[in-house]
């Protein structure tokens, strides 16, 4: 069974706060960890228990950069067109408004 993460939206990203799920399905017969109507699928990945620390760190680097957004009340906003289905970012700042590339959000929450 995949752990779940504890801990509030832009929390640093703690190891220890990860948990195991409680389970309503034992009950119902199906394997732990399987969902009702969730999509099964085979993947040659070998996805760990707890996320390696490179990703936790990651994590970490990206609460840091929304925090410093909250702090500067900046609004990050993320929108699909729904006829084109492509993304539009935009980064609403006090001084400025300007629409960025996924790239350039990757490279924002990233810290760099």
């Amino acid at each position: 069974m995949l752990p779940v993460l504890a801990g509030r939206l832009g929390d640093p990203v703690r190891p220890d706060l990860l948990h195991e799920p409680e389970s309503s399905d034992r009950s119902s017969g199906q394997a732990p960890g399987r969902l009702p109507g969730r999509m099964q699928y085979s993947t040659s990945y070998v996805i760990p228990e707890i996320p390696p620390a490179e990703l936790l760190a990651e994590l970490d680097a990206a609460a840091c950069a929304l925090q410093e957004l909250s702090a500067r009340a900046a609004e990050l906003t993320l929108v699909v067109d729904e006829q084109t289905r492509g993304l539009r970012i935009e980064l609403e700042d006090a001084d400025e408004s300007r629409r960025l590339s996924p790239r350039q959000l990757f490279a924002l929450l990233a810290g760099t």
